[in-house]
């Protein structure tokens, strides 16, 4: 039995910048998923492995989402007068992102493309309270538009609207698996029978959040609802990219060959598109420690 490569490609909002540019930096004989088994992510994680399994190369989609990343979080009016508004931004602006990344190429169109490649994409359903793991494996999904699984995995509670799907709303997959590798490697487990031994596995974080505690809560400060008035909303969430969480989890499964990738060390909002500059310019810091890794997951 063939081991098989996979990639996941973690959720962050904007610092889906990170791993978007380190990808953009691989060879050109490189730069598309030809030589990878199972690409996964959730949330941006989600819409960058959707966007690459349509055959858009890591530069393209690196390019692309540099420029498009302010339209990902375009603010909703309402939000701007009511700073409890929600959501806070317009999802339509998001969609139109999603599809100049992705186009209108469906599910079974993946093979046609990479006849090798396996798509992972998570995303829980909130009427049934049911995980949906959207996958190319079986024929379940094979006429789902890759624009709708990105919408739906993408859907953060209280930032964009979520989305209808036979009947039910759906929302982000960063609410089941921040990282989509457990829910990536089980799915394929289960449909495939390929045992967790026999998978080289590579996770692309989305940084390092400088407060190290897994749990934390942020102050949204300065939030003018009326001038002269000033509101402190305070908003608790989890910090992205949680390495050691994530690696201990992985370690678990035991899988051949775990890389978990995540050196850029960030500090803000996943919604502040204005840090995608800087986050390349740190990106661009660890580019030989990147492809240090590449290599050597490609290898092992």
């Amino acid at each position: 039995m063939k081991r098989l490569k996979v990639l996941v490609i973690c959720g962050g909002g904007v610092f889906g910048a990170i791993p978007a540019h380190f990808l953009s930096m691989l060879p050109e004989d490189q730069q598309t998923l030809k030589d990878i088994d199972v690409i996964a992510g959730c949330s941006i994680g989600g819409i960058l492995s959707c966007a690459y399994a349509v055959g858009h190369t890591f530069a393209d989609v690196d390019k692309c989402f540099q420029q498009r990343a302010k339209d990902c979080f375009k603010k909703r009016w309402q939000a701007k007068i009511n700073p409890l508004e929600c959501p806070v931004y317009d999802s339509e602006s998001l969609y139109e992102v999603i599809q100049d990344m992705i186009g209108n190429s469906i599910m079974r169109d993946i093979h046609k493309i990479f006849p090798q490649l396996t798509l992972v994409v998570p995303a829980l359903n909130v009427t049934t309270d049911k995980p949906i793991f959207f996958q190319n494996i079986t024929h379940e999904f094979e006429k789902l538009p890759l624009k709708e699984v990105a919408k739906m995995t993408s859907a953060a509670p209280s930032y964009f609207d979520c989305v209808e799907y036979n009947g039910d709303a759906v929302v982000d997959g960063g609410l089941l698996d921040v990282d989509g590798a457990i829910t990536a490697l089980t799915t394929v487990k289960e449909l495939t029978g390929t045992p967790f031994m026999m998978m080289d596995v590579m996770v692309m974080g989305t940084g390092q959040d400088v407060d190290k505690d897994p749990l934390t809560v942020k102050a949204y400060r300065k939030l003018k609802m009326f001038p002269g008035m000033v509101l402190d909303v305070l908003r608790a969430y989890a910090t992205l990219g949680n390495k050691e969480t994530s690696k201990i989890h992985l370690r678990g499964l035991g899988c051949h060959c775990l890389n978990y990738f995540n050196p850029v060390v960030i500090d803000g909002q996943l919604d502040d598109w204005k840090q995608v500059p800087q986050l390349i310019k740190d990106t661009d810091k660890c580019r030989e420690e990147f492809l240090r890794a590449w290599n050597a997951w490609k290898t092992c």
